[in-house]
């Protein structure tokens, strides 16, 4: 789940689903770590910390807070989060 944009360290909350995306936007999402090893195959987007193959299994109930960085030739912007389906990739 997308919980804020920031871009340009200033925090967008409100909108956050319908606001294209822009090179160089950090994404606070939580997410279950299965899903951030599948989001980090979404060309364009890094992930900051410790986000790798050696990334432990958790139980499900279990999550994390984690930030990725939307670079500039990412496929994703221009879009919004509702119009890359971001939940499903």
């Amino acid at each position: 789940r997308l919980m804020e944009i920031i871009r340009h360290g200033i925090s967008i909350e409100e909108s956050i689903d319908t606001t294209p995306l822009q090179g160089g936007d950090r994404l606070i999402l939580a997410c279950q770590a299965n899903a951030i090893m599948e989001a980090s195959q979404i060309q364009g987007v890094h992930f900051t910390g410790e986000i790798g193959p050696g990334l432990e299994q958790i139980a499900a109930e279990e999550g994390a807070i984690v930030e990725a960085i939307i670079g500039s030739g990412s496929t994703l912007v221009g879009k919004t989060i509702h119009e890359t389906d971001f939940r499903q990739q």
